[in-house]
C-alpha cells in the first residue's frame, strides 16, 4: 500500500459501515475539518483573522476542495501536517518536543512516504538550530511507526517501498 494509515482508519469504520465510498467520502471529510480545526487552535493571532487568512483562500480552492471530497489520502496529508504545525507553534519548549516532532513526521510518513520531503527543511532547520540538545530516545520512539511498517512491509511483501515506487521510478 502507499497509503497505509489511510488504510488503517478506513477497515474498521469500513467494517461498522459496510460502504466504502461512504467511508471515504466521510472520513476525508473529517479528516479536513480537523485539520483546519487543529490549524486555527495553533495559530496564535486573533479569531477573525485567522478565518479571514486561513479559511477563505481555503474555502475557495477548488483543487483543495476536490481533494477534501475526493476519498483518498489527501484529507490524512492535512491533518498530519496540521499536527506537525501544532506540534511546532505549541510545543517547542514542552518536555518531550522531539518524540512529538517525530511521531508527527512519522504519521505523515505512514500516511504517505513521500511527504518526508515536505518536512525535511524544517528537520534540518531543528537539528542545526534547537537549542537543546537531540533526545534520541524521544526520536526513535516516535518513528517506530513507520519503522514498523518498513519492517513489515519488507517481510510480507518482499521489498521495503510500495511497489509503485518500483513501477515508477525504475
Amino acid at each position: 500500500f502507499t497509503h497505509p494509515l489511510w488504510l488503517l482508519l478506513q477497515l474498521p469504520l469500513n467494517a461498522l459501515w459496510n460502504n466504502v465510498f461512504h467511508v471515504s467520502i466521510a472520513l476525508s471529510i473529517a479528516c479536513s475539518l480537523a485539520a483546519v480545526c487543529l490549524a486555527l487552535f495553533s495559530a496564535q493571532r486573533q479569531l477573525t483573522i485567522r478565518l479571514l487568512l486561513f479559511l477563505l483562500p481555503f474555502a475557495v480552492s477548488k483543487s483543495v476542495m476536490d481533494y477534501t471530497t475526493s476519498g483518498l489520502e489527501t484529507p490524512l496529508c492535512y491533518l498530519t501536517f496540521a499536527g506537525f504545525g501544532y506540534v511546532m507553534l505549541r510545543l517547542r519548549e514542552h518536555r518531550y518536543f522531539w518524540f512529538f516532532c517525530s511521531l508527527s513526521v512519522a504519521l505523515s510518513m505512514l500516511n504517505r512516504l513521500d511527504t518526508l520531503l515536505l518536512y525535511l527543511p524544517t528537520l534540518i532547520w531543528l537539528v542545526t538550530t534547537k537549542n537543546s540538545t537531540l533526545r534520541w530516545r524521544q526520536i526513535f520512539l516516535g518513528t517506530l511507526p513507520i519503522a514498523a511498517w518498513l519492517l513489515f512491509s519488507l517481510f510480507y511483501y518482499g521489498f521495503l517501498f510500495p511497489n509503485t515506487k518500483y513501477a515508477k521510478l525504475d
